[in-house]
């Protein structure tokens, strides 16, 4: 039985990789100034960003396979490794451009904010949502997918 194409891409997302470690150093870099709205909308802009490559990524990867109508174990397998693999990068770049920053709340106008991105709290939903973009996009591809 032959081999679908679908299973043969390599890393066809570097300048995706590249983007998403810039957005996830510059939300995490913005942490260390005074201005925390603004680090905490990078922060959120970066992520609905790359959620947004990974939707484009993943459509990218299914014409490029040629992948066919109703190969939903391949769209699953373009959905999933386009999703993680993007969210993995920024999620890093974010917690290497943050460390050393002390833990702690600081009151804006009278909300307390975080001092910095708290991951071990945040990376099970973001990871979530992830899953979730990479469980609809790719089947949902491989639903609509001109070849037959």
């Amino acid at each position: 039985m032959a081999r679908s194409p679908v299973y043969d891409w390599h890393l066809a997302q570097p300048i995706l990789l590249f983007i998403a470690a810039g957005y996830g150093f510059v939300a995490g870099w913005l942490f260390h100034g005074k201005n925390l709205p603004l680090a905490w909308t990078m922060f959120i802009f970066g992520y609905v960003a790359v959620l947004t490559f990974e939707m484009g990524l993943a459509l990218f990867l299914c014409y490029r396979t040629r992948l066919r109508r109703g190969d939903y174990r391949g769209g699953f397998h373009i959905g999933l490794a386009s999703a993680f693999s993007l969210t993995t990068i920024f999620l890093g770049a974010v917690a290497v451009a943050s460390r050393g920053i002390a833990d702690g709340h600081v009151l804006f106008n009278g909300t307390p904010l975080l001092t910095h991105p708290n991951l071990l709290h945040q990376v099970p939903v973001l990871y979530s949502a992830s899953l979730i973009v990479g469980l609809i996009t790719g089947p949902l591809y491989a639903h609509t997918s001109p070849l037959r």
